[in-house]
């Protein structure tokens, strides 16, 4: 105990010979840190009030205070580690009898290292909203990247100015916020930490093309992003690129180049489930009526937080899942499903099981989308599965689908089915609300690797 207490004293010791001749530089930077902590602070209050209540003002209220908080001009480098080192011995309460004894650095802190104990520079960091960013509980960053992120999050939902959107994608990704989720991560081998930094460029570099604001420029972007390499401090000497994308249109989060890219498949690829769907309309359409009377009509619907700031105005699409319904009003659709899926082993997100299946993750369900709506422009995030539409009512005409820049009408009684890797937007200028049966099929390529013979080893 008594070397712990000496070591203690010796680091105090030497803190004071470094810290106490730089004061009036260290509290400029307590200063700046400071500013930034309470211009972050306001923003995450802002950000949790717009999100909770779908609220454009105050999101647009959170995107000008990250801004400011990322902008804030930090002191200089060796300065700003200077002040995360004091702040970090404070948090410990190593650096206590420093402050209390030195005079001139209790007065030149301004009586802020309390606050610095719990914020510094490293703050935790926050799941991502719109991104599929890897961050782990525990994990710190510095408040800019913290706010960066934040910009390109906020800017997404909002989608006010698209260029402005791509610009604060590219920003993000100009800052290493990617390196610096992979250095604090617990992956094992470079193998686990380059998926990882994979998956979180991934919906970083869309931004960059996805709202690049002309074909010219989305077309720059895609060749950008497919650029990014692995640094080697992952992976060492052999770096290689990031991102298996091969076409501007399918952005997903995780692409597998092996699996056929096509954005539409018709009965002619897909028989099997054209045929079981066409069979089984009327029992689809009957205890569609079933549930739709059993949630209390059009009112039932409601929007998926995640799904919340895609639509326009924000409650014209909503959906009730189908898994609450199998012991009840749609145990012969969930059947169906359950059937299809039978073809089908293999998992895709969002299902740990069947990728049809009717868990509570599934998104297989019944989805209303009301006049005037308008769905933006987004992408699923894996190729290894495909969506398909069987169309309960059309909303009498008007409502279409556009999938990698091609429409189709949502008719009565008909069925569809898309790779929603691709990017897709839909629009319903009808004047009825439109209901679809949705749900999820794993990739053909998929079941075909598993139905091969396995090779035996001699």
């Amino acid at each position: 105990m008594r070397a712990i207490h000496g070591a203690a004293a010796l680091l105090t010791a030497g803190a004071a010979v470094v810290v106490v001749p730089h004061c009036a530089r260290l509290r400029e930077g307590f200063e700046w840190l400071h500013a930034a902590e309470l211009e972050y602070d306001a923003a995450e209050a802002a950000w949790a009030g717009a999100l909770a209540n779908v609220d454009a003002e105050a999101l647009r209220d959170a995107l000008e205070r990250y801004r400011s908080a990322a902008e804030i001009v930090p002191p200089a480098k060796g300065d700003e580690w200077a002040v995360q080192f004091i702040a970090w011995l404070a948090r410990y309460a190593i650096i206590t009898p420093l402050l209390r004894y030195s005079t001139r650095c209790t007065l030149a802190f301004g009586g802020r290292a309390s606050r610095l104990t719990s914020h510094a520079s490293l703050m935790r960091c926050p799941s991502h909203l719109t991104h599929a960013a890897p961050l782990t509980p525990n994990s710190f960053r510095p408040l800019r990247l913290r706010s960066l992120h934040r910009v390109a999050a906020a800017s997404e939902l909002l989608r006010d100015d698209l260029p402005a959107i791509a610009a604060a994608h590219q920003a993000l990704l100009d800052s290493g916020y990617c390196t610096e989720v992979v250095a604090d991560a617990d992956a094992a081998t470079p193998e686990q930490l380059a998926q990882l930094y994979a998956r979180c460029i991934a919906p970083i570099a869309r931004g960059t093309v996805l709202f690049a604001g002309s074909v010219a420029a989305a077309e720059a972007a895609f060749e950008r992003a497919r650029a990014i390499e692995t640094p080697a401090s992952i992976v060492g000497p052999a770096s290689a690129t990031v991102l298996s994308w091969s076409n501007r249109l399918q952005l997903p989060d995780r692409h597998d180049p092996a699996l056929l890219a096509r954005p539409w498949w018709t009965s002619t690829e897909l028989s099997e489930v054209y045929a079981a769907i066409a069979a089984s309309a009327t029992m689809l359409q009957r205890e569609f009526e079933a549930v739709f009377e059993a949630v209390g009509g059009s009112d039932g619907f409601a929007a998926r937080r995640a799904d919340s700031w895609l639509p326009e105005p924000s409650d014209g699409w909503g959906r009730v899942p189908l898994a609450p319904q199998c012991d009840g009003a749609a145990a012969e659709t969930c059947q169906l499903i359950d059937a299809l899926a039978g073809r089908h082993d293999v998992e895709t997100p969002g299902n740990s099981g069947s990728p049809l299946g009717v868990e509570s993750g599934s998104s297989a369900g019944y989805y209303l989308m009301r006049p005037g709506t308008r769905i933006r422009a987004h992408v699923g995030p894996t190729n290894a599965r495909l969506t398909c539409h069987y169309v309960l009512r059309d909303g009498g005409g008007g409502a279409a689908l556009t999938v990698a820049g091609e429409t189709k009408n949502w008719v009565q009684g008909e069925t569809f089915c898309f790779d929603d890797s691709f990017v897709h937007e839909a629009e319903h200028t009808g004047t009825a609300d439109r209901y679809i049966f949705l749900f999820d099929l794993s990739h053909p390529d998929l079941e075909l690797k598993r139905s091969l013979p396995k090779r035996r080893s001699v």
